[in-house]
């Protein structure tokens, strides 16, 4: 890693391969509104976020919340995520899928602490 560099060595990112559901959050003010819902593939993560394959790429600096695949399906962890990239990938003639790198948000107001989201899917 250069010095100074904030981007991430390969060896601080960890393969996570698994279904990783999302849903595509619009802040109203104080409320939060989930516009959109999905399915991604994720491939990796770190500490600080996650590389997906997604069928559509989202805006950049969108917010997701985004469930991180774990060991045990029973275990849910929504997370808050932004977009800060996103890669288109050729799959064939017709067909093209997107790497999209998200990074997690730390967020602390009441509606994402109490999971009052509204759906307006």
């Amino acid at each position: 890693m250069v010095p100074g560099s904030k981007r991430l060595k390969r060896t601080d990112r960890f393969p996570l391969v698994g279904s990783c559901p999302y849903e595509i959050i619009e802040s109203l003010g104080q409320e939060l509104i989930v516009t959109s819902r999905g399915e991604a593939l994720a491939v990796n993560i770190s500490s600080k976020g996650m590389l997906l394959l997604m069928d559509q790429p989202p805006a950049l600096n969108q917010e997701l919340r985004v469930q991180v695949p774990t060991p045990l399906a029973m275990v849910k962890t929504p997370t808050r995520a932004e977009v800060r990239w996103t890669r288109k990938i050729h799959m064939d003639r017709d067909e093209s899928r997107y790497f999209v790198g998200v990074r997690f948000l730390v967020r602390r107001d009441a509606a994402w602490r109490e999971g009052r989201i509204e759906y307006r899917v």
